[in-house]
């Protein structure tokens, strides 16, 4: 069995054996052995949409959270973290390329990285159908 968790920004998935192992995500390396870590298993968020009809989008969490939108493959789109009740956003029309142009988003994989208590994941999108 493999559980697909972040660890300090890093993506990792548990060997049989329950070792972590790095999978390709993004942030530093894991930790030394005794240094404090948090972990939090991703959960994935049914999205379906397609990037290049954005005008805008908004992701905002009310803790320090990881984020992953994906492709239909499971390719990473954009990465990043959030940090509590700071927004990540794009908007169109403001000199910034659209970070998940070019590939439709089927999942939004969200983990919470402060093990005090539940976090709470807003997503809005303004989306352009006539695109």
């Amino acid at each position: 069995m493999s559980d697909d968790v972040t660890v300090g920004g890093q993506a990792t998935s548990s060997s049989s054996s329950g070792t972590p192992e790095p999978t390709g995500g993004a942030g530093d390396p894991l930790p030394e052995q005794d240094d404090p870590l948090s972990a939090g298993k991703q959960v994935p968020v049914d999205t379906n949409f397609d990037g290049d009809k954005l005008d805008m989008i908004l992701l905002v969490s009310s803790k320090r959270s990881h984020f992953d939108f994906q492709d239909t493959l499971g390719a990473n789109l954009e990465v990043g973290e959030l940090t509590a009740n700071e927004p990540w956003q794009w908007i169109s029309g403001v000199g910034v390329a659209n970070p998940l142009a070019g590939s439709p988003v089927d999942q939004l994989r969200l983990s919470n990285g402060d093990s005090s208590g539940q976090a709470t994941v807003k997503l809005a999108l303004i989306y352009n159908s006539d695109q």
